[in-house]
């Protein structure tokens, strides 16, 4: 029979009874669901080994197999999550990529819009490369540069943009051209018998926009159009009062609503190819001398938004604003939404608890102590992040993050998130949600709950003024870096808001650049 064994926070000998009966049962030839607790047990420390470090851009946790997503975009990572670790509730520290690196490799919270970090901060890299680690980093999305700071650290560092386009500033390189450069230097690393352990350290760019169209798994994730219908009926039924209402027909909305299914399936599609070209990676890691007992995390910078919800709109919206793909939010960037900033993290290998979910509430900050308590390494002053594994029963009162139109924190003993829109931008003001009736954040309470809201803008106001953030970029950016941030869908917010969906508004056709599949 299989067991799933639930612990109350702090108790270890729950935690570890559970690992036993979910051993027991798979002695048995049961097939048994992952063990569910709170918490993690201590992780004992121990030599360094290998650590393998994957960041994959824009990669919603619900839109895997692990988070419960019911089509198959994720078979190989699945499986290898299930002999590891997952945390089931994971947030990011900022919805865009930039910043959100940032604070994740310095374990430390921003709140402040950054492009790079901090300099007094030792971040991942230079901690594993002062234990004497060999570290190599290999960054597909090109606003992670060198000479922005997130290659410190790094014995070889590479974030160019692709040799395939004829654009040096704006092209990111997709999965197989970044593993192709990186391969060489990796493998070398790996077949020298003297070697030091090695950190590496990968962010794929996939599945960020544009959804570039996956055609060897149109089969297997087909547009899912009575889904999509479901999906979208109320918010037809609210936009068809909102523009007919104001003598605005919905002219080209038929098209509109067929691009979305098309956008949502291309984007599952290039989490499929990311699956495998992960799963290929970590056989060929396995098969060319990285360690046996070495490390695994996957995680992501941020989220993605994916034409689900109304981005608000001033009263003087232009006419233009008012389509589907216009008014509905997609990507990231601008926006504190859950799709945008609840993101994966699993962790396995031999020294991680295996077949374990741990719902307790961690964020990205969390995942650089971790990583260096697994191998035995002291963690540098500073840290705002936990070591997932210390077995620590106080869990955090509030999780923060921030975007560039604002400021969130949800209050964890009840789950209520605020988020502070920055007066300056195009909608300000406040929103409360109780994400215990309101998984996705759709009802605003502020006006009904003044209390609340004075408690959380208080904590907010306390967090920003225990960390405070600098910006070593402060002085500026250089033409290419504004260049590369506009042509991502940043670049206009660094200038002012403007009326529209997500960090970029999305055109009739969202996925126009590649043609129809």
């Amino acid at each position: 029979m299989s067991v799933v064994q639930h612990s109350p926070r702090g108790s270890l000998a729950r935690a570890i009874s559970a690992l036993t009966l979910v051993a027991a049962a798979g002695c048995s030839g049961a097939e048994p669901p992952p063990a569910v607790i709170d918490e993690v047990p201590h992780a004992p420390s121990v030599r360094p080994t290998d650590v393998v470090l994957f960041v994959v851009d824009t990669l919603r946790a619900d839109r895997l197999g692990m988070y419960g997503y019911e089509r198959p975009t994720s078979p190989r990572l699945d499986a290898l999550a299930a002999g590891g670790t997952r945390f089931a509730d994971v947030t990011s520290q900022c919805s865009w990529t930039q910043p959100s690196m940032a604070s994740m490799v310095s374990g430390r919270y921003l709140t402040t819009q950054i492009y790079a970090p901090e300099a007094d901060a030792v971040n991942l890299a230079q901690a594993f490369s002062e234990a004497g680690y060999a570290t190599l980093g290999f960054s597909a999305n090109i606003l992670l540069t060198d000479r922005s700071g997130f290659g410190r650290g790094f014995d070889h560092y590479d974030a160019r943009p692709s040799r395939r386009s004829s654009d040096e500033i704006l092209a990111a390189r997709e999965s197989d051209e970044l593993l192709e450069d990186a391969w060489p230097v990796i493998e070398e690393v790996l077949q020298d018998p003297d070697r030091p352990p090695l950190l590496l350290y990968i962010q794929t760019f996939e599945p960020h926009s544009p959804y570039r169209e996956q055609r060897q798994w149109l089969d297997e994730l087909p547009v899912d159009a009575q889904r999509i219908e479901a999906d979208t009926r109320p918010l037809r039924e609210l936009f068809r009062d909102l523009t007919e209402g104001q003598g605005r027909p919905a002219r080209g909305w038929t098209s509109d609503w067929a691009n979305i299914g098309d956008g949502r399936a291309r984007y599952e599609r290039e989490v499929r190819e990311t699956d495998r070209i992960l799963g290929d990676l970590v056989d060929r890691l396995r098969a060319t001398g990285l360690a046996e007992d070495a490390t695994f995390a996957l995680v992501a910078d941020h989220g993605e938004g994916l034409w689900e919800r109304p981005t608000p709109l001033p009263e003087d919206a232009p006419a233009s604003m008012h389509r589907p793909t216009h008014f509905l939010y997609q990507e990231h960037g601008a926006h504190l939404a859950p799709e945008v900033l609840f993101t994966p993290m699993v962790l396995w290998g031999a020294r991680v608890p295996a077949g374990l979910v741990v719902e307790q509430p961690v964020e990205n900050i969390d995942l650089y102590p971790t990583l260096l308590a697994l191998n035995g390494i002291e963690r540098p002053a500073g840290l705002d992040g936990r070591d997932l594994f210390a077995g620590e029963s106080a869990p955090r009162p509030f999780a923060f993050s921030v975007s560039l139109r604002g400021e969130r924190v949800r209050e964890l003993a009840t789950d209520l998130a605020l988020i502070r829109v920055h007066p300056d931008r195009v909608v300000p003001g406040i929103r409360l949600y109780d994400r215990a009736v309101d998984p996705h954040e759709r009802v605003d309470l502020a006006d009904q709950r003044p209390e609340d809201v004075a408690r959380l803008v208080a904590a907010l106001d306390a967090w920003r003024a225990e960390n405070p953030t600098v910006d070593p970029q402060s002085e500026g950016l250089d033409s290419d870096q504004l260049e590369a941030l506009q042509a991502l869908g940043y670049g206009e917010f660094q200038i002012g808001a403007r009326a529209g969906g997500g960090a970029a508004d999305a055109p009739a056709d969202p996925t126009a650049d590649d043609g129809p599949p």
